[in-house]
């Protein structure tokens, strides 16, 4: 059964996408199956891999217009479900409350065929967030390290909290780790990471904090539509990627690889 892991936060800008592609490109290197559900309608992810917008997509998988195995599709990197702007139309069109586990449904379908599946969320903490909490074991939180990023952090875990902790316990994710995007202003990074190892410190599970840093070459990989993790082997932020992937194994199996 597939570990399933929702990279996820309020504030847009902040490396969800990219977190995404990266940490999927390699577990899948690593040995993996590994399945990206594109859960934001903006479509970044897709396009960033050079994914099919034309293909069956997740809307179509949610509302059974299509059978979830349909909306797989192959890219160069990992398997794919891709977005639709459609996604929007969600908080409209799907009211009941039984609603909020029509992806977790979705994954269930295909689940077996994958070690992981990544969910890349859209910055916001509405409908499509609800489903993707519910549907995941674990959530990655990235961040900037300015003041409103890391109050989107505390945001967005709070209505993780609500899930989870509230009545009907819809959701039992828990947050597996917070990945700081490193900027030059050394000193409010340094105190941004801090930040994040007392929030992770008070939770039973620990989650990991780390860090990859900024630059030109995370940019290249949109106009190449390649991971830079394949694009530039080797380079700084290729080896955090890794490492970060690394992390995961070792939390989510009982041994690391």
């Amino acid at each position: 059964m597939a570990k399933r892991i929702a990279i996820a936060s309020r504030k847009g800008g902040v490396g969800k996408t990219t977190a995404t592609i990266e940490i999927a490109t390699n577990l899948k290197m690593i040995g993996n199956r590994v399945l990206v559900i594109d859960f934001d309608p903006q479509g970044d992810t897709t396009r960033s891999v050079d994914g099919d917008i034309s293909h069956s997509n997740i809307y179509q998988a949610i509302s059974v217009e299509v059978p979830t195995e349909e909306c797989v599709q192959k890219t160069d990197f990992f398997d794919l479900i891709s977005s639709s702007p459609l996604l929007n139309r969600v908080s409209k069109e799907f009211t009941e409350r039984d609603d909020i586990f029509l992806l977790d449904e979705v994954i269930k379908i295909i689940e077996d065929n994958y070690d992981y599946v990544l969910i890349d969320n859209n910055p916001d903490l509405g409908d499509l967030f609800v489903m993707s909490m519910v549907a995941a074991d674990y959530i990655i939180i990235p961040t900037l390290a300015d003041d409103n990023s890391m109050q989107s952090v505390k945001e967005t875990e709070e209505v993780l909290s609500k899930l989870t902790n509230g009545r009907l316990k819809e959701s039992h994710a828990e947050v597996l780790g917070y990945i700081l995007s490193r900027k030059k202003r050394a000193s409010l990074h340094a105190l941004a990471f801090d930040e994040l190892q007392t929030m992770a410190e008070e939770k039973n599970n620990k989650p990991f904090v780390s860090w990859v840093t900024d630059g030109v070459r995370m940019d290249e990989t949109k106009t190449f539509r390649k991971p830079i993790s394949v694009l530039q082997k080797g380079s700084t932020q290729a080896r955090e990627f890794y490492a970060i992937a690394q992390e995961i194994i070792k939390r989510t199996t009982k041994e690391a690889i």
